[in-house]
């Protein structure tokens, strides 16, 4: 998406999820995927912050969070109400910022299950072309924690 391309949002769910119009509605879900495999490294292992942190899993902090949110809030122009200046607005584009987080994580985790079962589980390697261009010095790095104990022990509880 160039920098200089705003998509209007006029319907916002309550919970947060852009509605209509629908295609850029839809292209804000997607731009939430784009912008979080583009920025955030395929090595990061956890989205939110771990309940008993001992520093030895990375995962996405609140400053990646918001420039994110950032990132994605300068292509897309939400409904007067939503402006911070208005009555609720602040509270309203919250909702959003945490719909469109929600979204990024799951959007992230589904990438990394895709690239794990694509790629890893095959041994292959991708071409690091296009999106996956940004993660090619990561690569080493995610085989390796997708092939270790702690991510093989992980996976089976998760079945």
């Amino acid at each position: 998406m160039a920098d200089h391309q705003r998509f209007t949002i006029d319907k916002i769910a309550e919970d947060g999820e852009p509605l209509a119009p629908k295609d850029n509605a839809n292209l804000f879900v997607s731009q939430c995927g784009v912008i979080v495999r583009d920025n955030i490294p395929i090595t990061t292992r956890e989205w939110n912050k771990p309940k008993v942190d001992d520093g030895s899993v990375s995962y996405v902090d609140q400053r990646s969070k918001d420039l994110l949110w950032e990132t994605l809030l300068a292509h897309f122009n939400l409904p007067p109400e939503y402006d911070i200046n208005a009555e609720c607005g602040l509270e309203r584009i919250e909702r959003v910022k945490e719909w469109a987080l929600k979204k990024m994580g799951e959007q992230f985790w589904h990438h990394k299950k895709r690239l794990h079962s694509e790629y890893v589980n095959k041994k292959k390697t991708p071409e690091f072309t296009g999106p996956l261009e940004k993660q090619k010095h990561h690569w080493a790095g995610f085989v390796a924690y997708k092939d270790s104990p702690v991510a093989l022990q992980r996976s089976e509880k998760i079945s």
